[in-house]
């Protein structure tokens, strides 16, 4: 996987991840400057507006993406990124650059959210077809749900951040004592 097709995969799973639940304030993308610091932070050419439209598209967007990560059959998912692909305007074309190239693009001019869609799309199809959906995964460390790329060896990684990794272990570590300590006690009450 090039730099270019990783950056469009962790676009999608930023984008994603832009609703948190686990947070005080879920909804990261709360107004259009959200949204635009979101893009640019990405390097998204934004030179457009974005209006509240916009944010609302990319919003529901966000919901389809969701869905993609969270559904168990392959065929959803496929069915999922079809829809997104044939609802924006898809531009292929070959470019020479020492060697042929095709890019498949949103048209620059589409509203934001179509050009998201098809780069989201695009990025998760390809992983869907080197790694199936093995590798998008959904942090274990409950409440957290944020969305992750497996990308160690053995695709043995279940939290998406040390932070969750830590208070997940604490809280089984926590358990364990719990249970040792109602063990000793209806031990000695018998």
């Amino acid at each position: 996987m090039d730099n270019y097709e990783r950056s469009k995969l962790d676009l999608a799973v930023d984008l994603i991840n832009t609703w948190d639940p686990y947070l005080d304030e879920p909804e990261q993308l709360r107004g259009t400057k959200d949204l635009t610091r979101f893009l640019r932070k990405r390097h998204i050419d934004c030179s457009k507006a974005i209006t509240e439209g916009d944010l609302a598209a990319v919003r529901r967007l966000r919901a389809r993406l969701r869905r993609f990560a969270e559904t168990d059959s392959e065929t959803e998912a496929v069915q999922i990124l079809n829809d997104l692909l044939r609802s924006a305007a898809v531009i292929p074309s070959l470019s020479w650059e020492g060697t042929f190239q095709l890019n498949i693009q949103a048209d620059p001019d589409a509203p934001i959210a179509d050009r998201l869609a098809v780069e989201a799309a695009l990025a998760l199809g390809f992983e869907l077809q080197r790694h199936g959906k093995a590798r998008l995964k959904i942090c274990d460390a409950r409440p957290c749900v944020e969305v992750f790329i497996d990308r160690s060896k053995n695709r043995s990684r279940r939290f998406c951040s040390t932070r969750c990794s830590n208070r997940y272990n604490v809280a089984v570590h926590r358990r364990r004592l719990q249970k040792r300590r109602g063990k000793g006690k209806d031990e000695r009450s018998s």
